[in-house]
């Protein structure tokens, strides 16, 4: 059997980024941005507010926004209110999206491939996934006997047929991975003291690596060395068939390669065309995602026509990594029978995504409810609230711009590059953004210089050459 996909992976200076491709097409592209809390990321945060009319605080961690901490998410923990300016020890379980900061919560665990650990929810359970009675009760027994007193542990369904002496070596290893945590809580407040889930094992899930004894048909394409290093050592935990598929790739960068850029920016668009005609009109707003399905003068009869549309509006939520509550105006057909036929279909699409398929309602629209864990590509990408067409955000030009410059030195092999930029993306490069700047200038050898033009829209940006850059000590 050839490859089913590929999974790129491109590090650049402020972030690394990962694009799925299958059947020649890209699928999702997920960006994990330095500094960004991270489901299941661990920080020593502070307390810096309530939340007006609710049971909740918000807690300082370190991100753009502050983290929201309802009571409920606290008591189990701590059972007194918390006092503004305390310090916490909180987990991401929400990413934060829009205007709204991560959500969290007090009851830390940490996941492994085959436990869970609980240090705050002392106890024993065997994952539901374990269908077999008698490997339950073996695994139950065995998690009995691995667990201390003050300890929680669930045995994950990778931990079916392990012998005893793996899953030993799988607790001493979560317990090592808590004491440092733990010995870190001396840092002061906002700090994160574990990054938590990487961002891919998500996307391996959903491609049913994480289980499988055989990944011959996927491939991870790494643009650097370093990168596939690192994707071995992830793969050799979570899913170690594809230990051996992860390769470095040399030459052309690999998102430009396989049209991601190209995919990226047709993501932003409100407006898909379909390939036999008719359109998708997709419009995000901050209670729900509205689809409206158009025949744009296509020639074809309502239901083909929604046919195809279902499909792509599967590979669009993945693409776009759009979350929530969806409604989908599908094209009016004469019978429901037809219609329920083209749910079908999407609900066919989505059925590896975990997501929720629930209509048609009486008035002919379709809902789709999908786990919010990482924010929609556009946030990435795009100022919130910005109008139509999308407007960069100035973190986005900047991590561009100083991607282009690396393009530039890798092609002309020339010293003294620098950038001229607006005012706004000089500030973030001086600023938040430092350490990508930083990483730029190591990978240069030199320093990196900026001229910012007062002139300049937000969003342009310029590779200069012969700005006299100085070799970095």
């Amino acid at each position: 059997m050839g490859v089913r996909c590929d999974i790129l992976c491109s590090r650049s200076p402020g972030e690394t980024r990962f694009a799925v491709i299958e059947d020649g097409r890209v699928a999702e592209v997920v960006i994990a941005r330095d500094g960004r809390a991270e489901v299941g990321s661990i920080h020593r945060g502070r307390v810096v507010g309530r939340a007006p009319g609710l049971d909740a605080v918000f807690v300082e961690i370190g991100d753009v926004l502050p983290g929201f901490l309802a009571a409920e998410d606290a008591r189990s923990v701590h059972p007194d209110p918390l006092r503004e300016g305390e310090a916490v020890l909180a987990q991401v379980t929400g990413a934060a999206h829009g205007d709204k900061g991560a959500k969290l919560t007090l009851a830390v665990s940490l996941p492994g491939p085959e436990f869970v650990y609980g240090p705050f929810r002392p106890g024993v359970a065997v994952s539901r996934r374990v269908a077999d009675a008698e490997e339950r009760h073996r695994l139950l027994a065995l998690t009995r006997s691995l667990a201390m007193a003050d300890e929680g542990l669930v045995a994950r369904s990778r931990a079916a047929g392990a012998d005893p002496t793996r899953l030993e070596a799988a607790v001493a290893a979560l317990r090592r991975r808590w004491r440092q945590v733990t010995e870190r809580l001396a840092l002061p407040p906002p700090v994160c003291l574990d990054p938590g889930r990487h961002p891919l094992l998500d996307t391996l899930a959903r491609l049913d690596t994480l289980e499988r004894e055989d990944a011959e048909t996927v491939r991870l394409l790494c643009g650097t060395p370093d990168l596939a290093a690192s994707m071995r050592l992830l793969c050799r935990e979570w899913a170690p068939a594809l230990e051996a598929r992860v390769a470095p790739h040399r030459g052309e960068d690999l998102f430009r390669l396989h049209g991601v850029e190209a995919a990226i920016e047709e993501a932003l668009e409100p407006v898909v065309l379909l390939a036999g005609g008719g359109r998708l009109r997709i419009e995000p707003t901050a209670a729900v995602v509205t689809i409206d399905v158009d025949s744009g003068g296509a020639g074809r009869g309502p239901l083909a026509v929604n046919r195809e549309a279902a499909a792509e509006i599967a590979r669009q939520i993945r693409l776009r990594n759009l979350s929530g509550h969806m409604v989908v105006d599908f094209i009016g057909l004469r019978s429901d029978k037809d219609l329920r036929r083209v749910v079908a279909v999407l609900r066919q699409a989505l059925a590896g995504d975990a997501a929720q398929v629930a209509g048609p309602t009486p008035f002919g629209l379709v809902e789709v409810v999908r786990e919010r864990r990482r924010p929609p590509l556009a946030e990435f990408l795009c100022d919130a609230g910005a109008p139509r067409p999308p407007d960069p955000s100035v973190a986005a030009v900047a991590l561009e711009a100083l991607r282009a410059v690396l393009r530039e030195a890798e092609a002309l092999r020339v010293a003294g590059l620098g950038l001229l930029v607006s005012p706004e993306v000089a500030a973030a490069l001086r600023g938040p953004l430092r350490p990508a700047l930083e990483e730029a200038e190591g990978e240069l050898g030199q320093r990196l210089d900026l001229q910012v033009d007062t002139k300049a829209a937000r969003h342009r940006f310029e590779v200069r050459t012969g700005m006299g850059g100085k070799e970095r000590t």
